[in-house]
């Protein structure tokens, strides 16, 4: 449950609004990320992390050619080393 959309659904179903907040933080934090590429560390081979701005959601991304890839969206309650498992 790692997609955007499928985290959507899961905080519309919590609290009527909430969805939409989670949606603008997504949408925050990747304009941010668009604007500065290189502004958030590198924590796994090309991977970067940023936060999103009031969720306890980090989004795992890359720069690749000049486009955006969003590797997932991690929630910090989780173990740290659960971030870069690949599901089988």
């Amino acid at each position: 449950m790692d997609t955007p959309g499928c985290l959507r659904a899961f905080h519309r179903d919590q609290q009527d609004g909430l969805d939409e907040l989670f949606l603008a933080a997504v949408l925050a934090c990747e304009a941010f990320v668009l604007q500065f590429p290189k502004g958030a560390p590198v924590v796994h081979k090309n991977q970067r992390q940023t936060p999103l701005k009031g969720s306890p959601y980090v989004m795992l991304f890359g720069v690749w050619n000049d486009e955006l890839v969003i590797y997932r969206l991690f929630p910090t309650s989780q173990h740290p080393k659960q971030k870069f498992r690949r599901k089988k």
